[in-house]
């Protein structure tokens, strides 16, 4: 068997644990994790979600940070696009 990481080894168990294979399921897996309604599970707040649900939970994230939090973070994420952009620029990255 494989190793996992830490994000696959969530997903795995998050589909195990409540994506419906059969026929005519609850629609697709991810959808099925990000609808996950277990709030007592210790993976409820890491587990993988989809598009739109991710976006939300960053913005709720983000309005419920104090002005000193909410500028760190934006401290921050200056910081990681300089490094992205750097990487980018010495052909680091795809696109």
């Amino acid at each position: 068997m494989k190793k996992l990481n830490q994000t696959q080894a969530i997903r795995a168990f998050c589909t195990e644990c409540i994506v419906d294979t059969s026929v005519g399921g609850n629609g697709k897996p991810l959808t099925q994790i990000t609808n996950c309604t277990a709030h007592d599970c210790p993976l409820y707040h890491h587990r993988p979600l989809d598009g739109d649900a991710k976006a939300v939970e960053k913005q709720k994230k983000i309005d419920a940070m104090s002005p000193e939090e909410f500028k760190a973070y934006q401290e921050k994420c200056d910081i990681a696009k300089e490094r992205f952009n750097k990487l980018r620029s010495e052909g680091k990255l795809d696109g």
